[in-house]
């Protein structure tokens, strides 16, 4: 079953449409006791419901309202006035006149907006339809200020048809209700004004879309024309040109969602004669048109709302569109949450401003401080002269000396009887053994860069990285200050042949690498680049640390030549790149492997390989 004529529901999904426009949420709904309107009346509520808009209030009205029952009117108004904004008039135009003209006693309608259904459809004909004056007032002055109020009214009605199509389409009906089987008496001359039924065009189009739907089933040979269920289903959820001038969407129950145009007051020149008499120089103007799109099938039917167009503009009282609800609530009391919010999210903006600020502010301060600078006359260069087996500038340490936490000593310096040399220079720094390691460059520019890299390094922490103390920047004496480890380099410990090396001592060995490793690649550093086990130390209670990553900028220079045999642990794609200091987490992962290699074979990074240097 399908319907041309829309349903007298189909009109609140226009409502609903303009309320959204608008953004108005909440109102109070007002109709009358009868049939027709009780059943959008319901519609209302649900598509309301459907679409999160709130009513406020509910209120019906006695048909006969029209004796001028002023006291069911005025208790409404007052019962409603001060919690609404909005109201939403489903109920004759009588009624429509009384609530308007009562409301303007209690309210300034700059803050109100009334919208009212209507059944009339608005003469196309004319760009103006004048205002009807209900018979109960035609005895009553109706002044400029009586008609200034209905600028606070918005009505909603059928489109009125349009297209030229339908003029001759009226001049083909007039003439055919006077032939049979009709036989109407109809004289131009006597009656010249007089209008179709809109249900002739209804029926009209109801004759095309079902032959449009029989044409597409004649044309298919898989189709049975008399198939009355499948014709019905090519005219659900599709848009038809009707008779009237647009286009018709036929919803998934095969109702006509129909055509709603929007009016609103508006001063025109003159007076215009309305259906009871002459009235003010106030018209109906459309100032709106709602209209449908095709959806796709399975789209709800409350969910596909027309899409209101504004084609000229609205004479509000107050010159914009009201808002549903006072700034402060009804009450006076209730926060504008708007306000508030926008207060929050500029609080917080703000904030966020002054920390970011803030927090560059501090981070240059710490730049500019050199909280890392280490003046080398505060270091204490251990040489020859130091007692306890330390020797010249390469200084001879003794394996096990307290001075460096080792093992057993003997004799009364604390030397052990077999002495090794240190794998650098070391100094006293702050009560503190220190390791020295020379930079090969005359001076430093201490450009941002390598203040952010010193920083950076300083703030690295970690059980199995070497601490950073600091660094010379003093012109010939630039190096780099770190925590000294007594046993050496992984490389000194799988040398020594006085060490039994343990599966169990091994796995911790290799544990502190990877932990070591992990921690650097997830750090600012990112990755090493110079892994090799001649930079992984084991301090005096033998645990690895990794050494000698980060400050890439700060060895540039020196970074330039590298020895060959330091190319031995590089990854072959950084073989090819000549300058590539700073390396990869995957160069990483190459070099962690020869590490391995080497502690499980113990016969050097690429087993027992004569290897000659070449220098060009």
């Amino acid at each position: 079953f399908a319907r041309t004529l829309p349903p007298a529901t189909k009109i609140v999904k226009a409502l609903i449409s303009l309320l959204k426009e608008f953004r108005w949420s909440q109102f109070v709904l007002l109709s009358e006791k009868t049939k027709n309107f009780a059943q959008v009346a319901q519609a209302v509520k649900i598509f309301a419901s459907h679409h999160d808009l709130k009513i406020l209030d509910e209120f019906t009205v006695p048909h006969n309202l029209t004796s001028r029952n002023y006291d069911i009117v005025w208790n409404f108004i007052l019962h409603t006035f001060k919690k609404t904004r909005i109201y939403v008039i489903l109920a004759p135009v009588e009624v429509q006149w009384d609530f308007i003209l009562t409301l303007r006693n209690f309210v300034n309608l700059e803050d109100y907006a009334i919208i009212a259904i209507d059944d009339d459809k608005f003469n196309g004909d004319t760009e103006m339809q004048p205002m009807r004056v209900p018979s109960q007032l035609a005895n009553k002055v109706i002044t400029h200020s009586h008609l200034q109020a209905f600028r606070a009214v918005l009505k909603i009605t059928p489109t009125y048809p349009t297209d030229a199509q339908y003029k001759y389409f009226e001049n083909r009906v007039k003439r055919r209700i006077t032939q049979k089987p009709f036989c109407l008496p109809y004289h131009k001359e006597l009656f010249p004004h007089i209008e179709v039924p809109i249900h002739a065009a209804h029926l009209y189009d109801a004759v095309m879309i079902y032959a449009m739907a029989l044409n597409e089933t004649l044309n298919d040979k898989t189709k049975d024309p008399r198939n009355g269920t499948h014709i019905i289903s090519l005219m659900k959820q599709r848009s038809f040109p009707s008779i009237q001038g647009f286009k018709v969407y036929m919803d998934e129950n095969g109702d006509a969602e129909g055509s709603y145009s929007l009016l609103a007051i508006k001063e025109v020149a003159g007076n215009l004669s309305g259906r009871h008499g002459v009235i003010s120089n106030y018209s109906w103007h459309k100032v709106g048109q709602f209209g449908f799109h095709e959806t796709p099938p399975g789209t709800l039917d409350m969910d596909n709302v027309p899409t209101l167009t504004l084609v000229d503009s609205i004479m509000w009282l107050g010159g914009e569109a009201p808002q549903d609800a006072p700034p402060c609530g009804f009450d006076g009391c209730s926060p504008d949450w708007k306000i508030i919010f926008s207060a929050i999210g500029a609080a917080l903006a703000v904030v966020v401003a002054v920390l970011f600020v803030a927090r560059h502010y501090w981070y240059e301060h710490k730049l500019a401080c050199l909280l890392w600078k280490i003046d080398m006359k505060d270091v204490k260069i251990i040489n020859s002269e130091m007692p306890s087996a330390m020797l010249g500038n390469t200084v001879q340490v003794c394996r096990g000396s307290l001075v460096f936490g080792g093992g057993t000593t003997s004799g009364e310096g604390g030397q052990s009887e077999t002495p090794w040399f240190a794998y650098c220079n070391i100094g006293l720094f702050k009560g503190n053994i220190i390791a020295i390691k020379t930079v090969k460059k005359k001076s430093v520019d201490l450009t941002r860069n390598i203040r952010m890299e010193l920083k950076q390094i300083r703030d690295v922490r970690h059980e199995n990285l070497l601490s950073f103390i600091g660094a010379s920047v003093d012109s010939g004496s630039v190096c780099i200050l770190t925590t000294y480890c007594a046993r050496g380099s992984l490389e000194d410990v799988l040398n020594n042949d006085d060490l039994s090396l343990d599966s169990m001592f091994v796995a911790s060995l290799v544990a502190d690498l990877i932990k070591g490793m992990i921690y650097l690649h997830d750090s600012e550093i990112i990755s090493h680049g110079r892994l090799r086990s001649t930079n992984c130390l084991v301090d005096s209670r033998w645990v690895l640390l990794v050494s000698d990553f980060g400050l890439h900028d700060f060895k540039a220079e020196q970074e330039v030549m590298v020895e060959p045999q330091k190319k031995l642990w590089w990854a072959p794609e950084l073989l090819r790149i000549p300058h590539h200091s700073r390396g990869t987490q995957k160069g990483d992962v190459f070099s962690f492997a020869i590490i391995l290699y080497e502690v499980m074979g113990g016969v050097g990074p690429w087993g027992q390989l004569q290897i000659e240097y070449y220098t060009h």
